[in-house]
């Protein structure tokens, strides 16, 4: 945990509108985090240009650093993301490691070579964009509906490790489940930082989840964990709603990893 994180993670959640100084630190605090820590990460983000000060003392993330986060928050569209498979695939032709081919569920199978299941709900011209707005080269090539020998879909199939995407989502699920007994009856503080938490892990299974047909992984458990998140996903923005007085419109939670 970082105080920039923490920053960013706000921010999110209060989408164009942005946020006061004063809740900044004041979240900051209640992570242990120092006014002065705070502040100098609050200007550093702002000369990088991840976020603005759009009015005295008001800040909010600029457009570059929404892509991430409207790609993250996805995951309230379930099952919805993805569509029935024919068996096909998508290929990308990408030089180099690319997080954006990764958090899509892709997996290099040889040289610059991705590929997946064809079973995204999105347009392969959506698909493209996608993947250079979260930093993908702009010249990488996709292309759907292609066949793979039958060595070569045994090959992207192992590389998918489905025991430990349903170990997770199991987990994380139960872990879920037992906060929510919890969240209410805790102080205030101690519930916002675990929501923040727990909420946080559950949202970035579900959004970098590599969407597998059922013809390759069953997606009970996952659906499971996607019910559960939204549940808790309100209770957690109650509660944080306590602390800020204001409407969230996401649950906080730590920031994606991109590397």
């Amino acid at each position: 945990m970082k105080p920039a994180s923490i920053i960013l993670d706000l921010l999110r959640t209060y989408s164009s509108r942005g946020t006061t100084v004063q809740k900044i630190m004041a979240t900051g605090s209640m992570f242990g985090f120092s006014e002065n820590l705070m502040r100098v990460s609050l200007s550093r983000l702002a000369t990088k240009g991840t976020i603005e000060n759009f009015q005295r003392g008001l800040y909010r993330l600029t457009d570059s650093t929404d892509h991430l986060n409207d790609f993250i928050e996805e995951w309230r569209l379930g099952e919805a993301k993805r569509r029935d498979w024919n068996g096909h695939w998508i290929l990308v032709e990408h030089q180099g490691d690319s997080w954006a081919l990764k958090a899509n569920g892709f997996i290099q199978l040889e040289g610059t070579l991705w590929v997946r299941p064809d079973n995204l709900a999105r347009s392969t011209e959506q698909l493209q964009a996608l993947l250079v707005n979260l930093g993908a080269k702009q010249e990488c090539i996709v292309a759907t509906g292609a066949n793979l020998t039958e060595k070569r879909v045994e090959n992207a199939l192992a590389n998918f490790n489905i025991e430990t995407l349903n170990q997770n989502y199991t987990k994380a699920s139960e872990k879920l489940a037992d906060s929510l007994n919890r969240l209410n009856t805790m102080p205030v503080d101690a519930a916002q930082r675990e929501s923040f938490h727990l909420g946080g892990n559950a949202i970035q299974i579900l959004a970098l989840d590599p969407l597998l047909p059922d013809e390759v992984m069953p997606a009970i458990d996952r659906h499971e964990l996607w019910k559960t998140t939204l549940i808790y996903d309100k209770v957690g923005r109650e509660i944080w709603r306590d602390r800020t007085g204001e409407q969230l419109t996401t649950l906080p939670r730590a920031q994606v990893n991109t590397r």
